[in-house]
């Protein structure tokens, strides 16, 4: 009869629930012991992955996926252990949450570790900061997962700067979608301007590219801020009138070599390329 094919129908949806359950509890428990295993935690620690498993797979976020994120914070945030087991859970949530949106969990870790010692942060803001830095890669056409570990690598550099050391990173992220020169090769530039001594040997070298007095070293020193440093430079070549397409083959050479930190022709041109107005309002 229908009933009881209905029945019948609701019987095995029931027993085939219930097996996805119970496979489901068993990878759970396989993995909880899988980070117990490598990592020699308790199991205090090994559960939040099966508690915050609960809390965010509606996000489409894998038990791999909140596995990795556990770990991440484990081994390379050291508050991490010292936190409540609610603000735990709400670093791997934020953590597994990220992963689906590109931003690899030993980033985001690593990148907690700089913002709560160097930069001032707690740990919710710093997981704010990287949703945040998330939207803004997004908004402006850039990689989540090359710009978040990029920030992973870069905000020990600007541990300098203490709490502007993030926003620092945002405003190098801008320049680097401008001119397309990377990060690490403008901190190398701006970065020697940190002494007096290599303040006054690369306003030198400039000053002599430029045939005048338009760097001021002691100006460069007393900026700390590294894209300011950048943009000092870039407009005392441009307000020359010094194009990179206007200039010479041995012009080109000569700045190239009187700018510490570059190391080809292609890198001049990006150095003095793009409108800095750009991607202000990002």
């Amino acid at each position: 009869s229908f009933r009881g094919k209905a029945m019948a129908l609701n019987n095995m949806l029931m027993a085939k629930s219930l097996e996805l359950i119970l496979k489901l509890a068993e990878d759970v428990y396989a993995a909880e012991a899988a980070f117990r295993k490598a990592s020699g935690a308790t199991r205090e620690f090994s559960s939040d992955i099966g508690d915050s498993f609960d809390q965010v797979r509606g996000f489409g976020v894998t038990l791999e996926d909140t596995s990795k994120a556990t770990s991440s914070l484990y081994r390379n945030f050291t508050d991490f252990t010292f936190a409540t087991k609610s603000a735990r859970l709400d670093l791997v949530n934020t953590a597994g949450i990220l992963s689906r949106l590109g931003v690899d969990s030993d980033s985001f870790a690593k990148g907690l570790q700089t913002q709560t010692k160097a930069f001032g942060m707690t740990g919710e803001a710093g997981a704010a900061a990287f949703l945040e830095l998330t939207h803004y890669a997004r908004e402006t056409g850039q990689d989540v997962g090359v710009l978040s570990g990029q920030y992973a690598a870069m905000a020990p550099k600007l541990a300098k700067l203490g709490s502007a050391g993030h926003k620092a990173f945002m405003d190098l992220a801008r320049v680097q979608k401008i001119t397309g020169l990377e990060m690490t090769k403008i901190l190398n530039i701006t970065d020697k301007f940190d002494t007096f001594e290599g303040a006054a040997d690369q306003a030198g070298k400039l000053n002599a590219a430029l045939g005048g007095n338009f760097v001021n070293a002691m100006e460069l020193m007393m900026d700390t801020d590294p894209v300011s440093r950048f943009n000092q430079i870039r407009d005392a070549i441009l307000n020359q009138g010094l194009a990179f397409d206007d200039m010479s083959y041995y012009q080109r050479k000569f700045f190239t070599d009187s700018i510490d930190g570059l190391e080809t022709e292609a890198d001049l041109a990006a150095l003095l390329s793009g409108n800095m107005d750009m991607l202000a309002s990002s």
